[in-house]
């Protein structure tokens, strides 16, 4: 008999089942999916998970159960003499 892998991949519940639940990976899940290849601004992924919350429930997406393929990006704007980092992210 032949034990198990330690890095066998345990069965993940199908992406319909994870999108039902009310979490801040669910909600920020159901606005890239919605948007899928277009980039959305950092503020909208705070309205939707919360200012602290937001960079950590993008990375748990990327892994188990979740494994989306996220894709983000830095873009330095000026506008008036003022300079700023936008910050966005996509499903690709």
């Amino acid at each position: 008999m032949t034990q198990p892998s330690l890095l066998d991949v345990a069965a993940s519940p199908p992406l319909s089942a994870l999108l039902v639940r009310n979490s801040a990976c669910a909600r920020l899940a159901r606005l890239l999916i919605e948007r899928k290849g277009q980039w959305v601004n950092a503020d909208e992924l705070i309205r939707v998970a919360g200012r602290y919350a937001w960079r950590t429930r993008i990375s748990e997406l990327r892994a188990a159960p979740w494994f989306l393929d996220v894709a983000n990006q830095y873009r330095h704007v000026s506008e008036d003499g003022r300079k700023w980092i936008v910050s966005e992210y996509r499903l690709v």
